[in-house]
C-alpha cells in the first residue's frame, strides 16, 4: 500500500535551539542517504531482473553509482539536448519501449532517536521512480524537480535496512518536461530520512493589518505534546516562547518594530516551535508584501525593477546534481554582478537554492516543472481534461514546498505550454493555497489568470509602443530577453533605459545565466560537448550555449556589460565636479572610497577620496571636487571600491564605475615637423611600386591596388596582401542575416586597381589609387578611393568607400586586414578595454591605455565565433618576436587581432602557418552590433552597418 504523503512545506527537526537557528541540514534527526549505491543499468523497464523485483538483491551483479547524480554523467546512457522537439514519439501517455532504467540498492544502518514518525524524503528524481524498503513496495512518483515524501515508520527497522529504487528516464511525466536543456535521468537531489515529532505540517504566514505585522501559524499535529512558539531575528529574541493549548492547530504572534525583507536588505526572522522542551522545528520567514498599486508591481509599496537572469541547474561535469557549496558560489557570483532577480527556468530548484536567495537577497519567480513546447497548440496538454490533475498537482507541490521563502514573489505556472483550461484550474488552486503572492505565466497572452503581462524577446520599439499607451494595463516584464548566445547580446543599455523610463515596464530576465556545455576529457585534451555530439538524432546543436558565463562559470564579456549597465550607482560629472546617485531603493550606500584616473595617450594621473559620506536610497551625494589636470584633453574614469567586506563584495572589487570625456580649453599642438628630412628610395614597374623610407619598405601591387609587402628593419610583416574585408566569423546572433551574407559571397573579395596616380619628391610619396573590390558571381561591388602617404618611415591610408550595385543592405564589418608572417606576441593600445567591445555592447569597456599578451586577446567562446574587437582605438603597438608595428588612427577606429583560421578573405592565398593564432590585424571603420537575433530581435537600426558611404584614416609605422 502506497504511503506517500500529501502537500506540505519542507522542514526539519533539531536537537537544540542553536542548531535550529543555524538553519542548516546538520541534525541528529536527519539521516542522509547520499553516497555510493549499488547500481544496475537496464535498457528498458522490461529488462529488470526478477531477483530485483523479488527483493533478492544479493543475487545481482551490481556496479556502483554516486547519489545524487545523473546516469549519463557516470557512464550509463547518453545525454540528449533538445530545445523544442521531443526525442520520442508524441503518443501520450505512452513512452518508448527502449527506456533507460536504473536499479539502485543501498544497505544502511538506522537507529531511531525520536518518538515520532519517520519520513523518507526525495528532493528530486528524473523522471519517475518506484521505491521499496526492506522488500516492501512504498510507492512511485513523477515530477523530476519536485519533492516526494513517504511515511516509513512501519517498515523501517532498527539496525540494517535495505532501500531499492527503480528510476526510468521516460515516463508519462516526460511529456510535461520538455524544457530547453539536456534530457538526463537519475537521482539528482538528496535522499533523506527525517525523524519527526508532534508537528506533521506547518504553514507560517506573515500578515500586515492596520500597520501591525502578525505571524499566523497553521498546524497539523500528531499527538498532544507540549508545544511553544518563539520568534528570533539574527539570534535575538523577538517573541519569547509562548505555549499553545494541547489541541491547538492555529496560533498568531505579533512582531514589534518590524524589519522588512527586501532584495537589498534581506532581513530574516525564524519562527521556532519547541516540542516538550527538547525538540525544535524552525521556519524562516520574511516580512514583506507583494501587490499591485495602480497597476505597478510593488514590494513593500516600492515599485519593482527586475534586473534578472534565467537560471538552469547545471554543472559541466555533474549535470543537474549540484552541491550546496557550488550553488552558493554561483549565487554569490550572480549577486556580485548586481543581478537582483532569478527566474527558476523552468522548474522548481533545489530547496537550498531558496535558502540562499532568502539570505543573499534575490527576487525569485518560482516556476513550475511544466513545459510542453513540442506539442502544437491544437494538441496542447493544457487543453486536455485528462491532464488537469497532473497540472494542478505539480503547481500545488511547488507552492506547498516553497511557501515559506520570502524571496519568492511570483509563482510561474510553467513555460511555453500554450494556454488552456488546465492552467485556469491550476491558477485557481494556487490562489486558494496562497493569497500572498502573484501569478506569472508568459503563455497567458490575454492575462486571464495572471497578475503580470509577460513576453519574451520583445523589441525595444514594441516595449515603447505598449508602455506609451495612456491606459490602465497590467505591469509588463520580459521573462526572457537579451539572448546571451555566443558573442552577445547587444543593446542591453537601450533595454535598461526603457525599463527605467516607463513605470509599466518593470524589467526582465536575461536568457540565460550559463552555457550548458558538457566537459569531456580525452587524454590531455578537454572540450565542451553540445547537442549532436553524443550521436543524438533529435537535437538542437549549439543552442544550449547561450549563457552569460561559460560552462565552468568564467564570466563572458556579456556579463561585464550587464553588470555595468545595472550597477546601482549613477555618476554625474561636469567641470571637475562629481555627484553620485544611490539607485538602491532600500539600502544606504556606504563604506566605499572613490578612485579616479585621468588618462590620455601621453599621461595618467590618479587620485582618490578615501571615504564617501553615506548616501541614502534614491538620493544624491554631496558635490565632490576632483583635482584633475586643467590643460589637457583625455578621459577620466571613476571607480567605487568597498573599504571592507560588505555582503558579497570584497575590498578588491569594483562596485561601480563610469568614464567621461575630459575636455580642457588647451588644445593639443599639431604635428611637429622633423628638423632633419630623410630621403626615400623609389622603384616602379608595370606590376608594383616599392618605396623605402628609413628602415621601412612598402610594396604596392598595381594589379590589385593593395599593399603586398611591408618590411620593417629587414623583416617582412605580411604573409599576404593587405586587403579590404567585410567578413567576420559568424556570431551565434548572426544566424539569420548570415544566410544573406553567405549568398552575397562576403567572405571572398577580389581587388582590382582601376587607376592610380603618383606624386613624389625626395622625402614623400603620395599615391592616389582607385580600386574596385567585388565578390565572385554576385552583382555588386565597392569603389574604393585610397590616398596613400609614405613619409618619415610611415604609411598613412586615407580611404573612402562606396557600395555599387545590388549589395546586401548591411554588412558585418568594413575595414582593412593585415595578415602577418609571424605571430603577434603582445599588444598595447589606447582605446576601449581591457576586454572586447562592440557598438551595442561596450559600456563596461572604458577608454584607457591597456596591454595584453596576444594569446589572451580573444574570449574563448564554447562555439568559436567572432570575438576580440576593441572600439575607439586611437593608437596601438603590436610586438613581434623581432620587430614591432605602430598604428595611429586619425579618428577612433575598431581594432581586432584574429587567427588565420577565422577565414579572412579567401583570395589572400596565404601560406597557412603551423600556428595560425594572432596573425591577422583588423582595422575597421565600422562594425555591426551583436543584437539578440539567435532568438530575439536583431540589432537596433543605429547599430546596423549599412552598405553606404564609409571612410577611415590611419597610419602604420
Amino acid at each position: 500500500m502506497e504511503k506517500k504523503l500529501g502537500l506540505r512545506a519542507r522542514f526539519n527537526f533539531y536537537e537544540t535551539l542553536e542548531a535550529s537557528l543555524a538553519y542548516q541540514e546538520h541534525s541528529k534527526f536527519l539521516t542522509s542517504l547520499a553516497g555510493t549505491w549499488d547500481f544496475l543499468f537496464c535498457s528498458s523497464i522490461q529488462a529488470t531482473p526478477a531477483a530485483f523485483l523479488e527483493g533478492k538483491y544479493d543475487q545481482l551483479e551490481w556496479q556502483t553509482i554516486e547519489v545524487p547524480g545523473n546516469f549519463e554523467f557516470q557512464g550509463y546512457g547518453t545525454p540528449i539536448y533538445a530545445n523544442i522537439d521531443y526525442p520520442f514519439a508524441l503518443v501520450p501517455p505512452r513512452v518508448p519501449f527502449e527506456n533507460p532504467t536504473g536499479l539502485y540498492h543501498l544497505s544502511f544502518e538506522y537507529h531511531k532517536k525520536l518518538d515520532g514518525q519517520q519520513i523518507l524524503r526525495f528532493d528530486g528524481v528524473e523522471s519517475a521512480f518506484e521505491v521499496w524498503l526492506n522488500g516492501r513496495f512504498l510507492g512511485e512518483s513523477q515530477g523530476s524537480r519536485l519533492m516526494t515524501e513517504f511515511a516509513i515508520s512501519e517498515l523501517l527497522k532498527e539496525g540494517k535496512n535495505e532501500l531499492a529504487l527503480r528510476v526510468v528516464k521516460w515516463s508519462k511525466g516526460s511529456y510535461m518536461e520538455d524544457q530547453d536543456m539536456w534530457w538526463l535521468a537519475g537521482v539528482t537531489r538528496d535522499i533523506t530520512i527525517i525523524e519527526e515529532s508532534e508537528i506533521q505540517s506547518i504553514k507560517v504566514t506573515p500578515k500586515l493589518e492596520q500597520e501591525q505585522w502578525t505571524v499566523e501559524i497553521k498546524l497539523k499535529r500528531a499527538h498532544q505534546k507540549r508545544l511553544e512558539f518563539g520568534v528570533f531575528n539574527e539570534g535575538e529574541v523577538v517573541c519569547d516562547f509562548r505555549s499553545v493549548s494541547e489541541d491547538a492547530t492555529f496560533a498568531a504572534l505579533k512582531i514589534q518594530q518590524p524589519k522588512l525583507w527586501n532584495y537589498e536588505t534581506p532581513n530574516l526572522y525564524t519562527l521556532v516551535a519547541r516540542i516538550d522542551g527538547t525538540v525544535y522545528l524552525p521556519i524562516r520567514f520574511g516580512l514583506r508584501r507583494i501587490e499591485k498599486i495602480n497597476q505597478i508591481l510593488c514590494l513593500n509599496s516600492e515599485p519593482i525593477l527586475f534586473n534578472g537572469v534565467n537560471r538552469h541547474e547545471f554543472h559541466c561535469q555533474k549535470g543537474r546534481a549540484l552541491t550546496k557549496e557550488y550553488m552558493k558560489e554561483e549565487l554569490i557570483q550572480i549577486k556580485r554582478a548586481h543581478i537582483n532577480a532569478i527566474r527558476t527556468a523552468h522548474y522548481p530548484n533545489h530547496p537550498y537554492f531558496y535558502d540562499l536567495c532568502d539570505e543573499l537577497g534575490f527576487m525569485v519567480i518560482d516556476e513550475c516543472d511544466i513545459e510542453t513546447h513540442g506539442f502544437p497548440e491544437q494538441a496542447s496538454l493544457c487543453q486536455d481534461p485528462l491532464w488537469e490533475e497532473a497540472f494542478c498537482s505539480r503547481g500545488l507541490r511547488m507552492v506547498s514546498r516553497d511557501y515559506h521563502h520570502p524571496s519568492i514573489l511570483l509563482w510561474s505556472l510553467g513555460n511555453e505550454s500554450h494556454f488552456g483550461i488546465n492552467f485556469v484550474k491550476m491558477a485557481e488552486k494556487i490562489r486558494a493555497y496562497d493569497s500572498t503572492r502573484l501569478i506569472h505565466y508568459e503563455g497567458d497572452r490575454e492575462c486571464q489568470v495572471v497578475d503580470v503581462y509577460s513576453t519574451m524577446y520583445s523589441s525595444i520599439d514594441e516595449l515603447k509602443a505598449r508602455a506609451s499607451k495612456k491606459i490602465s494595463q497590467m505591469p509588463h516584464i520580459l521573462c526572457e530577453y537579451g539572448h546571451a548566445m555566443g558573442n552577445g547580446p547587444g543593446s542591453l543599455k537601450e533595454y535598461q533605459e526603457v525599463f527605467e523610463q516607463y513605470d509599466s515596464v518593470q524589467g526582465g530576465f536575461i536568457w540565460e545565466w550559463k552555457d550548458h556545455g558538457i566537459l569531456v576529457e580525452d587524454g590531455t585534451q578537454t572540450s565542451y560537448k553540445i547537442g549532436g555530439d553524443f550521436g543524438e538524432y533529435v537535437h538542437d546543436g549549439d543552442f544550449v550555449i547561450d549563457g552569460l558565463v561559460l560552462p565552468d562559470n568564467r564570466p563572458s564579456p556579456a556579463l561585464f556589460e550587464y553588470t555595468k549597465i545595472i550597477q546601482p550607482v549613477e555618476f554625474f560629472y561636469h567641470g571637475n565636479q562629481l555627484v553620485l546617485r544611490n539607485k538602491y531603493k532600500y539600502k544606504q550606500l556606504t563604506g566605499v572610497k572613490l578612485v579616479w584616473e585621468f588618462q590620455n595617450k601621453e599621461q595618467t594621473v590618479v587620485g582618490e577620496i578615501s571615504s564617501i559620506s553615506p548616501i541614502d536610497p534614491g538620493t544624491l551625494s554631496e558635490v565632490l571636487s576632483i583635482p584633475a589636470p586643467a590643460e589637457v584633453n583625455g578621459v577620466i574614469s571613476f571607480r567605487l571600491i568597498p573599504l571592507e567586506p560588505v555582503g558579497v563584495f570584497q575590498p578588491e572589487d569594483i562596485f561601480a564605475s563610469e568614464q567621461f570625456e575630459y575636455e580642457a580649453s588647451y588644445q593639443k599642438p599639431g604635428r611637429t615637423e622633423t628638423s632633419l628630412e630623410k630621403t626615400i628610395q623609389y622603384t616602379q614597374s608595370d606590376s608594383f611600386i616599392q618605396v623605402t623610407m628609413e628602415e621601412t619598405t612598402v610594396t604596392i601591387n598595381l594589379h590589385t591596388g593593395n599593399i603586398s609587402s611591408f618590411v620593417k628593419q629587414g623583416t617582412e610583416l605580411l604573409n599576404a596582401e593587405m586587403n579590404l574585408s567585410l567578413h567576420r566569423q559568424q556570431i551565434s546572433n548572426d544566424a539569420e542575416i548570415q544566410k544573406i551574407w553567405n549568398e552575397s559571397y562576403l567572405r571572398e573579395l577580389f581587388s582590382y586597381c582601376r587607376k592610380f596616380a603618383i606624386s613624389k619628391n625626395q622625402t614623400t610619396v603620395f599615391l592616389l589609387i582607385d580600386q574596385y573590390i567585388a565578390p565572385p558571381q554576385a552583382p555588386w561591388g565597392m569603389y574604393v578611393k585610397n590616398k596613400l602617404w609614405l613619409l618619415d618611415g610611415k604609411l598613412t591610408r586615407d580611404c573612402e568607400i562606396w557600395f555599387d550595385g545590388q549589395a546586401p543592405s548591411e554588412v558585418p564589418r568594413i575595414g582593412w586586414e593585415l595578415p602577418f608572417q609571424n605571430k603577434v606576441a603582445q599588444v598595447s593600445w589606447y582605446g576601449r578595454g581591457p576586454g572586447e567591445s562592440y557598438p551595442d555592447s561596450h559600456y563596461s569597456s572604458h577608454i584607457g591605455q591597456y596591454q595584453l599578451d596576444a594569446k589572451d586577446w580573444a574570449f574563448p567562446y564554447v562555439v568559436p565565433q567572432e570575438t576580440g574587437n576593441r572600439m575607439a582605438v586611437e593608437q596601438a603597438k603590436l610586438l613581434f618576436e623581432d620587430t614591432e608595428l605602430e598604428l595611429v588612427c586619425a579618428r577612433p577606429l575598431n581594432m581586432n587581432l584574429v587567427p588565420m583560421t577565422a577565414n579572412q578573405n579567401m583570395n589572400y592565398r596565404f601560406k597557412q602557418p603551423e600556428d595560425p593564432l594572432q596573425r591577422v590585424l583588423r582595422i575597421d571603420g565600422g562594425m555591426r552590433g551583436l543584437g539578440s537575433h539567435s532568438c530575439g530581435p536583431k540589432p537596433l537600426d543605429k547599430y546596423l552597418l549599412k552598405s553606404e558611404y564609409h571612410s577611415m584614416k590611419f597610419t602604420l609605422a
